[in-house]
């Protein structure tokens, strides 16, 4: 892992230029979605609301009927929490970063978090193949009394088929600022297995998670008691709080995609219990 973000993207042929905005806000007693647009690769499923004890939670599943990123697209998430809403965004399976000889893909993420909201997005994790070359760009806006968790896994690819670590690049860049611009703090991770960075790149773990509460109300003791969980003791964790008093993070290099997603779940657990005194709903699958 490193910090640099200098950028190592190939031009080339156009994908999809896919498009998901939502508008979420509070009517009555249930965050409802003011405006949804979809344009594919990105569609999502209707809001549910699967939380009897959260019960003005809406939930949002985003799905891809392509199953997965090419080369050349270009995806865009705009999501706007208005003041009191509380919103859930998940996603139907892990994202595939397909193999991209000839271009790579990018992700830009905007996320607006108004007063008193809450915005959870921990999507499934991203399985790049082998060639695959892939830039996120994440922008968020989160006011003083919001609550925003966001989580990540990466994974080494398709190791059934041979191919451990075999992309070419990811980058997950984020800025994290208040309403008024005031800067909370930003996060690189620019992962190259197999390039010139190799030497040092994940040591001998082959996948990492992230988890970022930005949250005035958290502190990274919350995570103490996750210390001896099975997924973090076998894989290697830290966390600690975040700058500016923005809240705390979480992360985690692990041998298998599947410890290091647990971890990550682990986490988001810990913080939800810390912040909403209630814990994540069933997995949809073991």
């Amino acid at each position: 892992m490193t910090t640099s973000t200098e950028p190592e993207l190939r031009a080339g042929p156009r994908g999809q230029n896919g498009l998901l905005s939502i508008h979420a806000a509070r009517i009555g007693d249930r965050t409802r979605l003011l405006s949804l647009r979809c344009e594919p690769p990105l569609q999502v499923l209707r809001a549910a609301y699967t939380e009897p004890e959260l019960p003005g939670l809406a939930a949002v599943t985003i799905c891809s009927p392509s199953g997965g990123v090419l080369q050349g697209d270009r995806l865009c998430i705009d999501v706007v929490v208005d003041a009191g809403a509380q919103l859930r965004l998940e996603t139907q399976s892990a994202t595939r970063l397909y193999a991209m000889p000839n271009a790579s893909a990018s992700g830009q993420v905007s996320l607006k978090v108004g007063p008193g909201a809450l915005l959870e997005y921990v999507p499934d994790p991203l399985i790049p193949f082998a060639n695959a070359c892939y830039r996120q760009e994440s922008q968020w806006e989160v006011d003083e009394s919001a609550t925003l968790i966001v989580g990540e896994v990466v994974t080494a690819g398709r190791e059934a088929r041979g191919e451990k670590t075999s992309y070419r690049r990811v980058e997950s860049i984020i800025d994290a600022r208040r309403p008024g611009g005031q800067a909370l703090f930003s996060d690189a991770c620019v992962l190259t297995p197999n390039g010139a960075q190799q030497l040092g790149f994940l040591g001998d773990y082959v996948a990492i998670g992230s988890l970022f509460v930005v949250s005035t109300t958290l502190k990274a003791t919350s995570f103490a008691g996750i210390a001896e969980h099975p997924a973090v003791t076998h894989s290697h964790a830290g966390w600690s709080d975040l700058p500016n008093h923005a809240g705390t993070w979480f992360k985690v290099l692990a041998a298998d995609s599947a410890t290091a997603t647990t971890a990550v779940r682990v986490a988001w657990e810990c913080a939800r219990r810390a912040l909403l005194g209630r814990g994540l709903p069933a997995a949809r699958r073991s």
